[in-house]
């Protein structure tokens, strides 16, 4: 027994141990993966539609978006080129001004905006509120412009620093942030998305009761000098560079990255601009 148990053991090692040739067969790659790659391209049309227009392509638009896209090997310039096609379309204004209101007037919708119009409007035509006309002239001139921002946006009319201005220097803005104090802080949060200190908040205290007062290395001694300089100031730059990484690329920009990206949005003024150079980037394809 012990002998036909040794034999089947020795029989079975033997069996395991069985050496197979490889044989490998010149020319006979694995084709590329196209799937992957047609999945990235299309996941990048839908992030640029939704994140500048608001909205998911179309058959067709994802369709020519793809033929553009693979006609350049999904380069930079072909990327770019999609980008500039987009920001053409008039959803586009509409879009960045609806991510403004939301970040600036706690997402105020253009309904309120346009039914505050007709209530001044109407007050304005009355014969009984004639001392009021001043306030109701000021008013409807504020909610106006906010009216108008989409298209005067679009029609370049305006950049993005009185696109902002125009969220922050109205009734609504005021009413969210009343008193001077509040009005400091919200426009330190919102614009700069930082806290002031104690002293840059007393001094803007101080420049709003239009007294000469000294606010991010500028002078000045009214509301509207410290709204002006806080819209140029390097600190304004650097939060614009800093809100675009976060919405696109949902995370803090590198030192690095926001140096050079402030100095192109300084030097060139054009917000379009410093969008582009993010929406372009492998890292916000996914590549």
């Amino acid at each position: 027994m012990m002998w036909i148990w040794a034999g089947m053991s020795c029989c079975l090692l033997m069996t395991a141990c069985t050496r197979f040739e490889v044989t490998e067969i010149r020319g006979n790659h694995a084709p590329p993966d196209s799937t992957i790659a047609s999945a990235i391209i299309e996941r990048y049309i839908n992030r640029l539609y939704i994140g500048l227009l608001g909205q998911k392509p179309s058959a067709a638009q994802l369709e020519d978006a793809r033929r553009l896209l693979e006609a350049g090997n999904m380069n930079q310039a072909s990327r770019q080129q999609l980008v500039e096609q987009l920001m053409q379309d008039p959803a586009y204004s509409h879009q960045l001004y609806a991510y403004q209101r939301e970040d600036l007037l706690e997402n105020l919708d253009t309904t309120s905006i346009r039914s505050e119009f007709d209530k001044y409007s109407f007050k304005r035509q009355q014969p009984s509120n004639k001392e009021m006309w001043p306030l109701y002239d000021e008013y409807l001139a504020e909610l106006l412009a906010l009216m108008e921002i989409p298209e005067a946006f679009a029609a370049g009319r305006i950049d993005m620093r009185e696109l902002q201005r125009r969220c922050i220097d109205n009734l609504f803005y005021d009413e969210l942030h009343m008193g001077t104090e509040n009005f400091a802080v919200a426009m330190f949060e919102d614009l700069l998305l930082r806290y002031p200190t104690i002293n840059e908040l007393e001094q803007s205290k101080k420049m709003m009761a239009h007294q000469e007062a000294v606010v991010l290395r500028q002078v000045g001694q009214s509301r509207e000098d410290f709204i002006h300089i806080v819209f140029y100031s390097d600190d304004y730059l650097s939060a614009q560079v800093r809100q675009v990484f976060l919405r696109f690329l949902k995370r803090e920009p590198a030192t690095h990255e926001l140096l050079s990206y402030s100095a192109l949005y300084r030097d060139t003024n054009d917000y379009k601009a410093l969008q582009k150079a993010v929406l372009i980037l492998d890292e916000y394809v996914g590549i």
